[in-house]
């Protein structure tokens, strides 16, 4: 995949030792799952400290759900942390449904969820 594509899905960046990853695109399915999933894995240290910027998503199926419970798992072995802003009341109502409401930290922004992973 071309880095154009890869920056239209996803954007990772440092931010005071943290890896915020910025979401681009709408509907997080399997191939935007393995490239978002990819670009955070290499840009993450370890332990990993990863804040996932959801504001520009509106769908996420099960294969985009999967990826959330396996970098959240890989985070946890790690002894790092991940947490989530941005999610629309679609979205949060999903997690809440799938019960990955009490797995995964949620907040309402960047600062919040920044704060979660120190």
């Amino acid at each position: 995949m071309a880095d154009g594509e890869q920056a239209s899905i996803v954007k990772v960046e440092d931010v005071n030792g943290v890896s915020v990853a910025r979401i681009y695109c709408p509907n997080v399915a399997e191939r935007e799952s393995r490239v978002i999933e990819d670009e955070i894995i290499a840009a993450a240290s370890s332990p990993s400290k990863i804040v996932l910027d959801f504001s520009k998503v509106t769908m996420l199926p099960s294969v985009g759900l999967g990826m959330l419970i396996k970098l959240s798992t890989g985070c946890k072995k790690s002894g790092g942390k991940l947490a989530m802003f941005g999610l629309n009341d679609n979205l949060m109502n999903l997690l809440k449904i799938s019960n990955l409401d009490k797995l995964l930290v949620v907040t309402q922004d960047e600062a919040k969820a920044l704060s979660k992973v120190k």
